[in-house]
């Protein structure tokens, strides 16, 4: 495989990993979520809680 280009948006590295969360099923995190895993961030959404960008 060579190198796939996801736009010019994402920073080195973030096309492939939201690919790998695709890939597993899981939610997406959006900027400033970096600190909880896709687990934790499910957790909270289905408490109620909307994780909005910090």
């Amino acid at each position: 495989e060579g190198h796939i280009s996801y736009g010019g948006a994402l920073r080195p590295g973030e096309g492939h990993a939201i690919s790998q969360y695709v890939q597993q099923g899981k939610h997406i995190p959006r900027r400033g979520e970096v600190v909880l895993n896709a687990d934790e961030i499910q957790r909270f959404e289905d408490l109620g809680y909307v994780i909005i960008k910090g």
